[in-house]
């Protein structure tokens, strides 16, 4: 999740802990979250927005992928239909159709879990 609350902003893969109160006609909110494997709590939240994190993202594609048809992966075999490669430059792609295709990897801000 990604959570601004009064303009702070936080990003969870856990669950979070959200109540509410009012007094006087104002609402306030109590948060409750870890964050990067550090307990937050919030208190008296005026503002509070919550959005849903993708669990997946697209991977980086490499800038120049390597030819296909001419070049050779990493143990100087051919590159192989349906296989999926990663680069020196952290980068992943996949043959499909004799063409390199974007792939999904976990977001990152998750991988941890």
């Amino acid at each position: 999740m990604s959570i601004s609350a009064d303009g702070k902003e936080f990003r969870t893969c856990d669950s979070f802990i959200l109540s509410n109160s009012s007094s006087l006609g104002e609402t306030t909110y109590d948060l409750s979250l870890t964050e990067g494997g550090v307990a937050v709590k919030l208190k008296g939240v005026r503002k509070i927005e919550i959005m849903e994190l993708p669990e997946t993202i697209e991977a980086p594609m490499p800038n120049t992928p390597p030819d296909i048809q001419t070049d050779h992966d990493g143990n100087g075999k051919s590159y192989q239909e349906g296989s999926t490669y990663t680069f020196s430059d952290g980068s992943h792609a996949k043959v499909k159709n004799g063409k390199w295709i974007g792939i999904d990897e976990r977001n990152p801000l998750c991988a941890a879990k």
